[in-house]
């Protein structure tokens, strides 16, 4: 959930916040809408970014054969979780409970979608 607030409640921001955050709602009916989205851009910019040294890479390729995973059809979660404090490692664990619990769901309704 994001709650926002604005300094004035033009219509005009309201309408650009909800675009915003509601954006892949719209993607059947405005495909270019959410065409540069963040969540459709993020992958191909960590990959420029962030490429693995070659032994590094053949193990994750190896892991993903095994696992039956093909490329771009399938969620991942990268979650750093060895904190130094109490209170931030517990939420850390707070955060990746949510998270298990949203892949869970989301294998769900990939499994009803099947159906």
């Amino acid at each position: 959930f994001v709650i926002a607030h604005t300094r004035d409640q033009a219509y005009q921001k309201i309408n650009r916040m909800n675009t915003h955050f509601q954006g892949h709602s719209y993607k059947k009916h405005f495909p270019a809408l959410g065409a540069w989205s963040h969540v459709n851009l993020i992958g191909d910019i960590f990959r420029v970014m962030f490429q693995p040294v070659e032994s590094l890479s053949r193990r994750v390729n190896a892991t993903m054969k095994i696992l039956g995973l093909k490329e771009k059809e399938y969620t991942s979660v990268h979650v750093r979780a060895r904190y130094p404090t109490t209170i931030i490692g517990n939420i850390a664990a707070r955060q990746l409970n949510i998270s298990f619990k949203e892949l869970d769901m989301e294998r769900e309704i990939e499994f009803k979608g099947a159906m």
